[in-house]
């Protein structure tokens, strides 16, 4: 796990109450977002706000490799707004819309998390995403679920009901990337129920060393699974974005069911 030196961190934002508290701190070399236990949930790189650091936010880029060409992206969560930075800066042209219910959460991203004023590529909306995900809509090439509350990871967050409305909204290349958090074996399997039930078991695994995270992908159809095209894939996306694609792509080979040329639902 990321160490960060709490000792010479400065508070630069505070707002809530108990275990809705949220807060912003900056060392000389970061900025991070975390809640009023301590969890971290975004970090920013000072001098290079566009990079992933946390793992579980390069994890779920995996979903990047199975998706031809990307022009729309849903995000169900905002946070410090990591993955609408990475996705800004390095695919221009692809339009993101960010679902975020927290009202103090999308100030602290405008002022301290370069996520700027919306424009014609980003746009954040104050809604619930539980209810706007249930609403017809633009489809998505990829859609983005990183929901928390107070007390973890909201129940719904499981069911499959949710995860049929998320396969609603995406396009027909369309794939979900999920950060779900998980704290025992049997916990694992209920998680994944819900998802493997609404996209058919057209899903891969990601876990995230050193963190109870585990990140999901599943599939609206069948993508390439072969091991030749993602690597290449692999290849392409990192030299795009500078993040470690084949690493990502060894790592789910390692996790899921495989034959010697590709994945296997």
């Amino acid at each position: 796990m990321l160490a960060l030196d709490h000792g010479d961190a400065r508070l630069l934002y505070r707002a809530g109450y108990g275990s809705s508290a949220i807060a912003v701190y900056e060392n000389d070399c970061y900025r991070w977002l975390q809640n009023e236990n301590g969890t971290l949930h975004s970090l920013l790189d000072l001098h290079s706000p566009q990079r992933l650091i946390l793992p579980y936010t390069q994890a779920m880029m995996a979903a990047l490799l199975f998706i031809n060409a990307i022009d729309s992206v849903l995000m169900l969560g905002l946070g410090g707004a990591s993955q609408a930075r990475f996705l800004r800066h390095h695919f221009t042209h692809t339009r993101i819309t960010v679902l975020e219910s927290n009202a103090d959460v999308i100030d602290v991203a405008r002022r301290y998390f370069d996520l700027g004023d919306d424009n014609e590529s980003l746009r954040v909306s104050n809604k619930d995403a539980r209810a706007d995900i249930a609403a017809d809509g633009p489809l998505a090439d990829l859609i983005l679920v990183d929901l928390f509350c107070a007390d973890g990871l909201p129940s719904w967050v499981r069911e499959k009901a949710f995860h049929q409305r998320c396969r609603h909204r995406l396009s027909s290349q369309g794939v979900l990337a999920a950060n779900l958090w998980v704290d025992s074996n049997d916990e694992h399997l209920r998680v994944m129920d819900g998802v493997q039930e609404a996209f058919e078991h057209r899903t891969l695994v990601l876990g995230v060393p050193g963190y109870r995270n585990l990140v999901v992908l599943a599939f609206n159809n069948t993508p390439p699974l072969d091991f030749a095209t993602l690597g290449r894939r692999s290849a392409v996306l990192g030299a795009q974005t500078g993040l470690d694609f084949t690493a990502l792509l060894d790592s789910m080979r390692a996790s899921n069911y495989s034959d010697d040329s590709g994945f296997v639902f």
